[in-house]
């Protein structure tokens, strides 16, 4: 953008120009009064800087050139110096105007491109602030029932004659606290993560392994919504150094993830595969898909696709960012794409392969 168009608290060019274009005259009259015709130098100077830390690199530039033009028009007209000693003084000091003219503005710029990154700093920060408040109303939402049910089951429990006939009763209160542990579980990773309290314990492993793990772990959950769940894996090894537990985990939170956000009927696929020398997984769904704003971001901490859904379905949102994080820990990466809403979501981690025996 021009520099002349920039600046919320700097007046318009013809104000600018304009006041540019006085100085020049005025500091050429002064020049004028007997007395000050030594002091070229100064008085030029002064009138490039003002015009300069006014109106701007352009300004001050223009400030230069008329002053130069009046003084070169008075020497045509009166074949005279009558400012200067020669030509190297006025050439001099035209070039440190130009000088003075690019400092200022490249000061100026300095000061947009701090103010602007001051406003978005601060955007960023309420952003964030928001996203947490969102994320901690989540929170408190899903300790809340699980704890209803909890207290519910107890009481229940506590009646001289609940041992016999209420069986159902502890299985509620087996299946809440389970799911308060898991919900805790991946609060503590995330934080570890976060912290760098998370080792892995590498092992060389074979990838499709690791895969159909993930699927055995989270099948309870695909079968409950009904979705047809469709696997890939090549018969040879795709060897990976990785940690078992923590790459499974990754694994299970994106088929949860795609189970949870598939209308019951869906269609998972799940396929691993080598591509160059990287290992991939891709985890794709017939689900509510992601809108083109929320993609940039949907790996961030507090950042949830819908949060409604997410209420409806159990869970806190928080499964991707450790997901990415677990993944770049490994040396991978991880990508999401989306057709948009109602399209679908495809998930892809890549892991570095670990070289065969005879590689160099």
């Amino acid at each position: 953008m021009n520099s002349d168009n920039q600046g919320s608290r700097r007046p318009g060019w013809p104000v600018r120009y304009g006041v540019a274009a006085l100085t020049a005259i005025v500091s050429y009259l002064v020049l004028k009064i007997p007395g000050f015709a030594g002091t070229f130098g100064s008085v030029t100077f002064l009138a490039f800087l003002f015009a300069a830390w006014y109106g701007g690199g352009g300004a001050g530039l223009f400030c230069v050139a008329l002053l130069e033009a009046i003084i070169l028009a008075e020497i045509l007209c009166t074949r005279g110096r009558p400012t200067f000693e020669n030509d190297r003084d006025l050439a001099a000091v035209f070039l440190v105007g130009a000088i003075i003219s690019g400092l200022v503005e490249a000061l100026h710029r300095a000061r947009r491109r701090a103010e602007a990154a001051g406003r978005e700093g601060a955007a960023l920060a309420a952003d964030e602030a928001r996203r947490k408040d969102e994320f901690l109303a989540m929170l408190g939402h899903e300790l809340r029932n699980p704890l209803a049910a909890i207290t519910n089951a107890a009481q229940i429990l506590e009646m001289p004659e609940a041992a016999e006939d209420h069986p159902w009763a502890r299985e509620m209160l087996r299946r809440q606290v389970g799911q308060l542990i898991r919900l805790v579980d991946d609060l503590l990773d995330v934080s570890r993560i976060g912290r760098g309290k998370i080792r892995l314990d590498r092992a060389r492993l074979d990838l499709g392994a690791v895969v159909h793990a993930a699927v055995d772990a989270a099948r309870t959950t695909i079968e409950a919504q009904r979705h047809d769940l469709r696997l890939v894996i090549p018969a040879d090894p795709i060897e990976v150094d990785a940690d078992p537990t923590r790459l499974e985990q990754v694994i299970v939170n994106l088929l949860n993830n795609a189970a949870k956000y598939t209308e019951p009927g869906g269609r998972i696929e799940v396929e691993a595969r080598r591509e160059g020398d990287e290992a991939v997984v891709c985890v794709k769904d017939t689900g509510i898909g992601l809108a083109p704003e929320i993609l940039p971001r949907i790996f961030d901490l507090f950042t949830q696709a819908d949060g409604s859904l997410d209420r409806s379905q159990g869970g806190l949102g928080i499964g991707l960012s450790m997901v990415q994080r677990l993944v770049e820990m490994h040396g991978g990466r991880v990508e999401a794409q989306s057709d948009g809403q109602g399209r679908g979501s495809l998930f892809i981690v890549r892991l570095p392969m670990t070289p065969g025996p005879g590689a160099g």
